[in-house]
């Protein structure tokens, strides 16, 4: 237990004065620089008696890097006041204040711990009669520093006088089975149904790590986030609590108050699975972006959170992206973030898997066309979900969240077979080739995928996806894909040969079957006009939650070959209002397009895009979802 009597004992050195006087620097080098305290001591006069918190705040708000993208601004809340520091261990503290208000009026605050005010407010009569507050501190690093905020309706300047002070540990009981917590961003989270076939590897443990790989998932009440999902076996002896949420960092997930709702329930004889990475590499996203000299410090509060409670750490390294220099050569996006982590697994000791090399090795075995497969790069009219398709290098097609979460799973249990079995996936020797391979010609241009050549085949048993080859009447390859369904959906380009010869193979990662072929004669009449539409768009990561009156999302889009410039664009369908959130060039389209804007009931967004010859593209709106 940890007690200060402030009014018998001197304080000198456990108290400063943080204030913020001067102006960010704001954007340098493309990273905003925000304000730097000047920290004080307190005068030696001040050294005994109840401290004297004086307390006001300011609000800033950066510039935006580039007028056209808002979330490349940040809103960011100093407090001007002194702050107690006091070693403690990285637990929570069942807390009691000591406190009085020397002004004329009632007033009210909220504690703010470690930077961290996810506290309800308590009021203080005025009047000078001391009162007591009891609260749980949540402590994600090895100090507890305390000031406190003037509450919403309380005039700044606000005083309060701080008397004493109690912090006891809250213990925790061992679960008799541990539960498993997964923090993480959108590469690991789980997704809805609309959503499909993105998935996360969080998602996917289960599968490898429960008997019978059978599971029953509920949403998780203890994440704020919708996306949290509760996943446990059908006895109730495993259960994995997937908080990872899409567009996190390691620095944001802690400021947003994330990392303190996991610490609110993880007991002792838990394990913490923790990875981090690619959004702290957003130089363009100052609430996310944390640079490689600082990204360990965020990571080290996750660690001895678990460490000083008892619970069990793992680490992962970031997961690989779709980026090929060659056909099979992968180069490893984010690796830098990733080695760190694993440096900091080593050199303390902590269990961890390096996912971002073995799951290399994976893509550069599958090489650059079939790789795709595990990223959400799908064709036109495969999936209701996506109907015009999507191009995205970086979220994960079920198979990949499968197969990633297969190198966690694996990594995990190895590391703590006392509690956990790995059951990999069965090899298939040979793979079967596919059987009743049928081809439907469809021909009626009144409808949007009207005009298709159907291909169907059964499921293969244990076969993860299919290649789609088709060669016009001379053997001459037109071209291929892949897919996870067992079917395609051929749409006729113009000038194409009226003879098509089909190909189906079935693949087990780098191993495939012997092929099924099919021959289809048909003349499709295809209306020459060029098509100007931009495909693929689709909103994702949308957030109504985090940010009072404002919803966050993110933006991707099929790139076309023949434009270079491309705009994302916002309508107010209620008050015809445009808005251009973002002008990008052709090499940005497949990178991050994250946006923040006020709610609203009657928002669309659709894509624009252009070249030097002067032709004009668009893309179908799409609504923004609204959520009450």
């Amino acid at each position: 237990m940890i007690t200060y009597d402030f009014t018998k004992q001197p304080h000198d050195g456990l108290v400063t004065l943080r204030t913020y006087p001067n102006p960010a620097p704001g954007w340098v080098d493309g990273i905003y620089r925000w304000r730097e305290p000047v920290v004080e001591p307190l005068p030696a006069s001040q050294s005994i008696g109840p401290i004297r918190f004086t307390t006001s705040h300011v609000m800033d708000t950066s510039e935006a890097l580039e007028p056209s993208d808002p979330n490349s601004a940040g809103t960011y809340t100093y407090i001007n006041a002194p702050v107690l520091t006091l070693p403690a261990d990285a637990k929570t503290y069942r807390t009691t204040l000591t406190a009085s208000n020397p002004g004329a009026s009632d007033a009210s605050f909220i504690p703010v711990i470690n930077d961290l005010a996810f506290y309800e407010p308590f009021t203080v009569p005025a009047g000078g009669e001391p009162i007591t507050v009891t609260f749980d501190a949540i402590l994600s690093k090895r100090l507890f520093d305390l000031t406190f905020r003037a509450a919403p309706g309380t005039p700044e300047p606000a005083t309060l006088d701080l008397h004493a002070i109690a912090m006891e540990p809250v213990k925790t009981t061992p679960r008799e089975h541990p539960h498993i917590y997964v923090i993480s961003d959108s590469i690991t989270q789980t997704y809805f149904d609309h959503e499909r076939p993105q998935a996360g590897w969080g998602e996917e443990l289960f599968r490898y790590l429960f008997p019978g790989r059978q599971a029953v998932i509920q949403r998780d009440f203890g994440g704020s986030a919708v996306q949290s999902r509760t996943i446990s076996s059908t006895d109730g002896t495993l259960v994995i609590h997937n908080r990872a949420l899409g567009g996190r960092s390691s620095k944001s997930y802690i400021n947003e108050g994330r990392l303190n709702e996991v610490l609110r329930e993880i007991r002792a004889g838990d394990y913490l699975i923790f990875q981090m990475g690619p959004n702290d590499a957003s130089r363009n996203r100052p609430m996310r972006y944390e640079g490689l000299e600082g990204y360990l410090d965020w990571v080290n509060r996750y660690m001895v959170s678990a460490a000083d409670r008892g619970v069990i750490p793992f680490i992962v390294s970031s997961t690989p992206t779709y980026a090929f220099t060659s056909e099979h050569e992968l180069h490893l996006s984010f690796g830098d973030y990733g080695k760190l982590a694993m440096q900091y697994a080593r050199e303390h000791g902590i269990a961890h898997v390096d996912l971002g090399e073995i799951g290399r090795k994976l893509a550069e075995r599958l090489g650059r066309e079939n790789g795709r497969i595990l990223h959400m790069k799908i064709s036109a009219g495969q999936y209701g979900n996506f109907p015009d398709g999507v191009d995205d290098s970086t979220h994960l097609s079920r198979l990949g969240a499968h197969k990633y979460a297969g190198i966690v799973a694996k990594g995990f249990a190895e590391s703590f077979p006392e509690h956990f079995t790995f059951t990999p996936d069965p090899a298939l020797d040979p793979v079967p080739a596919p059987t009743d391979f049928t081809a439907q010609v469809e021909d009626d241009g009144r409808k949007r995928f009207g005009r298709a050549t159907k291909l169907r085949w059964p499921a293969v048993p244990g076969a993860e996806y299919y290649r789609v080859v088709r060669r016009d009447e001379t053997g001459a390859e037109v071209f291929r894909t892949v897919t996870m369904a067992h079917w395609y959906y051929d749409m006729p380009q113009p000038g194409q040969s009226d003879t098509a010869v089909y190909e189906v193979t079935a693949w087990q990662e780098d191993r495939s079957s012997a092929p099924a072929t099919i021959t289809v004669t048909h003349h499709f009449d295809l209306d020459a006009t060029p098509d100007t539409r931009i495909t693929g768009v689709n909103l994702y990561e949308i957030d109504q939650t985090t940010f009072p009156g404002k919803i966050a999302f993110s933006v991707r889009f099929a790139a076309r070959p023949d434009a270079d410039r491309y705009r994302i664009v916002m309508v107010n369908t209620a008050t015809n209002e445009t808005k251009v959130l973002a002008e990008l060039r052709d090499a940005q389209v497949d990178g991050l397009h994250s946006f923040r804007v006020n709610r609203e009931t009657t928002l669309t967004i659709h894509v624009e895009g252009s070249n030097a010859n002067g032709d004009q593209y668009r893309s179908d709106a799409v609504a923004l979802p609204w959520q009450d």
